[in-house]
């Protein structure tokens, strides 16, 4: 009996085992935990309740420099235009508050411009270069700044580009780091849009290195480019070159001595681009450009919003000269859509300094009072390669306010004179051209005596009331005029009755009319020697060249 015991206690514990084993058996695959799926990162919710931006733009009140505020100004635009909303709905504002830390402040949603006193724009700035930029979300603000100015406007440009264009890319998780490449130092080669002549070798591009200007036109660039021009002097002059663009000015930009202020010209004979455009954006009469003592202007066109061919309003001069005298002054390639005025020099009564050594040539446009005026000047001076129509300002299109053609031709042949000639002394003059103004080329009584004598070659004026009128000349001296074609609708050379004895000879001209004398001699000659003429009133082997 306790062998049959054992034998059976033996065999339920050998089947309690083997059931055992068989509920642990291994399966052919390991047992695993499922993976947690990551969240899809959320977009940033930009629409406010109200319809408007939830967001307000935050620029700095202590640090911020025109550069920043020029950025916010944009950030706010860009954003208006993503929301499709009012300016007026996406809110900007200053940094002011004492305690930025506060619960209600980090409750906000802000979009932080540059070096603003929030801690999260302080804790994106940590270790930034000054090619460093920031693009980050943390938690209700969105930081964009860099280690520089030039750095935190690229990275409002990636932000305005990247992120408010695809809106999807805008989470909650953003944070880019990025590079800009570093501020421009010392002499840069340009490489412009429209051919050049010569090399063009800048010392500060203002756009480029970070000064407070626009080249989209929305903001204000009189005091960003006012400050580059200075700061071109500080370093003993050079150029400032302004790439292509329109900018925007408010008053008067003044070019330091031994500065020239240079942009990227297209000519308006070529295409209506044009290229470095300046806005003058004034209702008054206010010299736009004012060019000192040895500076200079080069390769820009200039446009007038405001002003009207059916109510033309006086905005002053386009570019005006230094009125206590100016030395080696130069005005090349430029073109004039609109102006009232356009480039005057010594137009200040009585100067008591006489003006030499200037040089003016491609200077192309549309004026509706006077296109080029030049007084008190000493000698040595070139006037070439001008021409002045209706057909500028008419070719500009509708982006430039193209007027209607019959009330501008109008105004123009009742009111308006090309190139007045004041006080000069022998200067070189070819090439001025004037179509459908009042007077084509006026000359006129001076401020320290009258009209000296000059050779003029190639002068070509048609359509105009009076082609060439002369109020005054230095007695007993001399003017030729050859190689020209002189069309008034009223007379081609028409001396003024009080004018003083003097000789003008014409030759190889075409004339609309017979010359009205008054008490000058006038000489026409069409089988004489163009060049022997030209040659005897200037005195220079260039004018033969030329």
């Amino acid at each position: 009996m306790r062998n049959n015991h054992k034998r059976w206690l033996l065999t339920l514990l050998l089947c309690l085992g083997l059931l055992l084993c068989m509920g642990c058996t291994p399966t052919d695959e390991p047992v695993t935990e499922d993976e947690p799926e990551m969240p899809t990162p959320s977009a940033l919710v930009l629409i406010g309740e109200d319809g408007g931006s939830r967001y307000t733009v935050v620029r700095p009140e202590i640090k911020g420099t025109d550069v920043t505020k020029n950025a916010a100004i944009s950030i706010r635009k860009a954003l208006a235009q993503a929301l499709n909303v009012e300016l007026a709905q996406v809110p900007i504002t200053l940094d002011w508050e004492k305690d930025p830390t506060s619960a209600e402040i980090e409750e906000r949603y802000e979009i932080l411009v540059g070096e603003t006193n929030r801690p999260q724009t302080q804790t994106a700035m940590a270790g930034l270069s000054e090619t460093d930029y920031v693009i980050r979300v943390d938690g209700h603000k969105i930081v964009l700044v860099g280690g520089s100015e030039t750095a935190t406007r690229a990275a409002v440009e990636e932000f305005v580009n990247t992120y408010l264009a695809d809106q999807a890319k805008l989470t909650e998780v953003l944070d880019v780091r990025g590079e800009c490449e570093a501020p421009i130092e010392g002499a840069y080669l340009v490489k412009t849009v429209y051919p050049t002549a010569d090399t063009v070798v800048a010392d500060i591009m203002p756009y480029e290195m970070g000064y407070a200007v626009d080249p989209t036109g929305e903001s204000d660039s009189t005091a960003g480019l006012q400050k580059a021009l200075d700061d071109c002097a500080a370093l003993g002059g050079g150029t400032v070159f302004l790439s292509v663009g329109q900018y925007r000015v408010t008053g008067t930009v003044r070019v330091p001595p031994m500065v020239t202020l240079r942009g990227d010209w297209q000519d308006p004979d070529v295409g209506t681009e044009y290229g470095t455009v300046i806005v003058g954006d004034v209702k008054k009469s206010v010299t736009l450009v004012a060019l000192q003592n040895t500076a200079g202007l080069r390769g820009l066109t200039f446009y007038y919003p405001h002003q009207s061919a059916e109510n033309p309003i006086d905005l002053g001069w386009t570019v005006e000269f230094s009125r206590d005298g100016s030395q080696c002054a130069n005005v090349l390639d430029i073109t004039l859509i609109n102006s009232y005025n356009g480039i005057g020099f010594s137009q200040a009564p009585y100067q008591i300094s006489a003006n030499s050594n200037g040089w003016f040539r491609n200077i192309k446009g549309t004026a509706l009072n006077i296109g080029f005026s030049i007084y008190n000047n000493a000698g040595a001076c070139s006037y070439e390669q001008m021409r002045f129509s209706p057909e500028y300002w008419l070719a500009a299109g509708e982006a430039y306010n193209a007027p209607d053609r019959e009330a501008l031709e109008s105004y123009l042949l009742a009111n308006a004179t090309a190139i007045i000639l004041g006080d000069l002394e022998m200067p070189l003059i070819h090439k001025l051209e004037a179509k459908g103004y009042k007077y084509g080329i006026y000359i006129a009584d001076g401020q320290r005596w009258k009209f000296w004598g000059a050779g003029m070659a190639e002068l070509n004026v048609t359509d105009c009331e009076i082609a060439m009128y002369i109020e005054a000349h230095y007695p007993s001296r001399m003017s030729g005029i050859v190689r020209s074609t002189l069309e008034g609708k009223q007379g081609s050379i028409v001396v003024a009755d009080n004018a003083p004895v003097a000789t003008l000879l014409v030759t190889d001209c075409e004339l609309s009319h017979d010359p009205v004398c008054g008490p000058m001699t006038i000489t026409v000659n069409t089988d004489g020697d163009s060049e022997d003429a030209y040659y005897s009133f200037t005195g220079v082997a260039r004018a033969t060249a030329t």
